[in-house]
């Protein structure tokens, strides 16, 4: 795989192979022999004949916060993910360890859950949720032995129900990313039975406020079930954690429309009117999608921290002072890359490669690509947001033109391509940037968009990349951030 996506910065194809192992038959667990299907599931639930007394209200609490008792009492339940091209998941995590797990028109899958760390410290509760599968009945996902590993992102109430986005950890696939190619779903589960929750605040009129958008009701009008923020930082929740229902403004000034919201997703910009009608949204923070009254977004440039803490052309020793110890550390002697040599630091959702850039000797680091879990891009962006977020963080001139002749193959953004078949790369004589993307190719019908600073050195030029690849739903997949001196 890391072969296929170095070689395409170069020759302009690039692609993910699908590699799925067989499953073994094993023993199952958790009595899953009387449980078949998605509905069988919430039949398979314990039912308390008399009920739960009232439940006293604690937002905190009641979502897990605090320690890991309350975050395991937390996931116990019925959780399930609805996709929005229709079919969803329902996982049962089960008070003595073990889930089950049914997709629509899908087989049964089951195993132990279990809760780890990621970015928690040690004295905090655990913050990642891993579903190993010990039986697999689902013969599209057969040879699966993970559901999947999530970062367990922010939660609220909404709708009469608890709501928690999980997102993406592990270095490979999920149920989510494989079945409904999302990275980080939204699952819901019901209120406990007598639960005190409170009603929801009325809409805020007047205001501009910062909010995450858990819930769309799509009808005559679209109603926003909204969860206020301190700012624009989603997990920064103004601490009531009961989401309020938002009428849409026939006329509001939309950055992005509603269909393509990400439930909660980034924090998005509300203004309201004297009603309390949603009359703008701007989706994630201004930063992201600049207003009419803002300068027009940057060129990319090679010097911008792409990746908090890292720089192309630092030393292994420079990346382990600021980086926590790789989880496999791999020397490639193949000349894959045009560098001959080099290691790999493979860390999860993410992989740092080393290479005599400069013909020196000295391994310096020369590609980023981040491909899951949740390293996220200075601007915040990463794998599973859309093209169209990815081209509003940079200037784009309006003038797209054809690249490729009679038979174009992408299609300029801005600048100019330094690339062709009889000359290769042609050193402009100074400090240049462009930006191009490549139209669909290949049978997934994948593309990908690059955006380039090249800078003469001497007789030679460095060429500083960052590419984007993208599926055929126009969501990244993966970020290539690459130098080279050529």
């Amino acid at each position: 795989m890391r072969r296929r996506w170095k070689q395409a910065v170069l020759a302009l194809l690039s692609g993910l192979a699908l590699l799925l192992s067989a499953c073994e038959s094993v023993p199952v667990v958790s009595g899953t022999a009387d449980v078949d299907s998605v509905g069988d599931l919430e039949r398979s639930l314990p039912v308390d004949e008399e009920g739960p007394g009232p439940v006293p209200f604690d937002a905190e609490a009641s979502l897990g916060y605090g320690d890991e008792e309350g975050e395991r009492r937390f996931l116990t339940g019925l959780w399930q993910y609805d996709a929005p091209g229709g079919g969803s998941v329902q996982i049962l995590l089960e008070e003595d360890g073990g889930f089950q797990a049914s997709r629509t028109d899908g087989g049964l899958l089951s195993g132990p859950w279990r809760l780890d760390r990621l970015e928690a410290a040690d004295d905090a509760p655990p913050d990642l949720l891993c579903l190993d599968v010990a039986d697999c009945r689902d013969p599209d996902l057969d040879g699966m032995d993970s559901l999947g590993e999530f970062l367990l992102g922010a939660r609220t109430i909404c709708d009469g129900e608890y709501r928690m986005r999980w997102d993406q950890a592990n270095d490979g696939d999920s149920v989510f990313s494989l079945a409904y190619d999302t990275f980080s779903p939204v699952l819901s589960r019901a209120l406990e039975e007598g639960a005190a929750v409170p009603d929801p605040d009325p809409p805020r009129t007047g205001e501009t406020f910062f909010a995450v958008c858990w819930k769309v009701d799509e009808g005559d009008r679209t109603v926003l079930w909204l969860d206020e923020s301190r700012d624009d930082d989603f997990d920064e929740n103004a601490g009531r954690r009961v989401c309020t229902p938002y009428t849409l403004s026939p006329d509001a000034d939309l950055r992005t429309p509603p269909e393509t919201f990400l439930p909660g997703g980034y924090a998005a910009q509300v203004g309201t009117d004297d009603t309390g009608e949603i009359v703008l949204l701007n989706w994630a923070s201004p930063s992201m999608l600049p207003s009419e009254e803002d300068p027009p977004a940057p060129r990319f440039d090679r010097e911008e921290p792409i990746v908090e803490g890292l720089s192309l052309g630092m030393t292994q020793e420079q990346v382990r002072e600021v980086f926590p110890a790789p989880d496999r550390v791999e020397t490639v002697t193949e000349d894959s890359f045009l560098f001959g040599e080099h290691v790999d630091y493979q860390y999860d959702g993410m992989e740092l490669s080393f290479y005599d850039l400069t013909g020196g000797g000295d391994l310096l680091l020369g590609s980023v690509y981040i491909h899951g879990g949740t390293v996220r891009l200075y601007n915040g962006l990463r794998p599973g947001f859309t093209a169209e977020e990815v081209r509003a963080c940079w200037y784009d001139d309006g003038e797209e033109r054809p690249l490729g002749g009679d038979e174009p193959w992408g299609r300029m953004i801005y600048g100019d391509y330094l690339y062709t078949s009889e000359t290769g790369y042609a050193p402009p004589g100074r400090y240049e940037q462009s930006a191009f993307y490549t139209l669909p190719y290949g049978d997934d019908g994948s593309w990908y968009i690059t955006y380039s600073c090249y800078t003469p050195i001497g007789d030679a030029l460095e060429q500083v990349d960052l590419t984007f690849y993208i599926d055929a739903d126009d969501l990244v997949t993966g970020i290539l951030w690459s130098r080279g001196v050529y």
